[in-house]
């Protein structure tokens, strides 16, 4: 199907009946091809040359599935370059296969995100929890497979009050009441929450027993996720992400000082819970780091939080913290 569109959302739903998949030819920047296949593999993607492959999974032949895709996107995650694709050329299906509502439009922002949200409701679990399926394992880090992680946790409620909002329907608002459970377990519960000595709750990207690490964009990341519940739902629900609200505000206050380095900031505080060198931010982390402090003074409006947000974007241009005074030598 040729389409010569500069459209380059791509809608459409595929059902295969056996080996094959859907190619979309693409015009790049410099006036050459790409092509990006969906094909029902069990990878998430493979590259070679100009041929961006993404699976579709083989459990999904003969079901019909709906894509939401941006082909600038696809393409130039492949290729590892920004901004690439210049037009949709064209659409063809290899094998035997229908496809059905095709639309190509500027940006498909809303069906992505309701085919992100149900499938949010599709595999959450007995624990209102998305399980990582991967273990988890670093130098400092050993998780076994299906882990929770606060971040995950905050991330997917957002959607799913997002999609509530959109459509109005209740089941995407229970979904995320659901996922506030593994926030008033402990990790060692296998939850997500840890508290710092003891005493402060933080909801932790990596649960790690017996020691955490308090990530800090995970932590807000969380963060975020409970805002969205206590200000949409209702009732009990409504009422226990007030406290978990409050409670990690409680500590993000106390504690945001310890990932100022007064040139920049720490990723985590293993340097305190485990006496580990500091694990100093990237500076894309510092300047996540930015973003969701000037979230979190937004919604809260705490000087503290708009103090940390202009200094630590001071940092991005050099500042520095000033040093204890030199007196010199002083006489005994």
């Amino acid at each position: 199907m040729i389409l010569n569109s500069h459209s380059l959302a791509l809608c459409v739903s595929i059902k295969m009946l056996g080996p094959g998949g859907l190619t979309v030819e693409v015009k790049v920047i410099d006036g050459s091809s790409g092509f990006v296949h969906f094909t029902h593999e069990d990878f998430y993607m493979e590259v070679e040359g100009v041929h961006v492959t993404l699976g579709m999974k083989q459990k999904n032949v003969g079901k019909w599935m709906k894509l939401s895709r941006d082909l600038d996107v696809d393409f130039s995650k492949g290729m590892k370059k920004i901004n690439q694709v210049t037009k949709i050329v064209s659409v063809t299906l290899h094998g035997k296969g229908f496809l059905d509502n095709m639309t190509l439009a500027t940006s498909a922002h809303n069906e992505n995100l309701l085919h992100a949200a149900d499938w949010l409701l599709g595999n959450q679990d007995a624990k209102g929890g998305w399980p990582t399926s991967t273990a988890m394992r670093t130098a400092e880090i050993q998780m076994p497979p299906n882990w929770y992680s606060a971040m995950g946790q905050g991330q997917a409620m957002s959607a799913l009050v997002r999609a509530y909002n959109l459509t109005g329907d209740r089941k995407y608002l229970v979904a995320a009441e659901r996922a506030l459970y593994l926030f008033t377990l402990g990790s060692e519960e296998g939850g997500v929450r840890a508290r710092f000595m003891g005493q402060l709750d933080w909801y932790e990207e990596y649960p790690t027993v017996p020691t955490s690490s308090f990530v800090l964009n995970g932590f807000i990341f969380s963060m975020m996720g409970l805002y969205d519940v206590m200000k949409t739902s209702k009732g009990k629900p409504q009422h226990l992400a007030q406290k978990l609200w409050d409670s990690g505000m409680k500590s993000l206050k106390f504690m945001l000082g310890m990932y100022d380095t007064g040139a920049g900031t720490l990723y985590d505080l293993r340097h305190v819970i485990n006496h580990e060198p500091p694990n100093r931010a990237r500076w894309d982390y510092h300047r996540t780091h930015i973003a969701l402090i000037h979230e979190m003074a937004i919604v809260d409006g705490d000087p503290i939080f708009w103090d940390a947000w202009a200094r630590w974007k001071r940092y991005l241009k050099g500042s520095r913290s000033k040093v204890n005074e030199d007196y010199g030598d002083i006489p005994l």
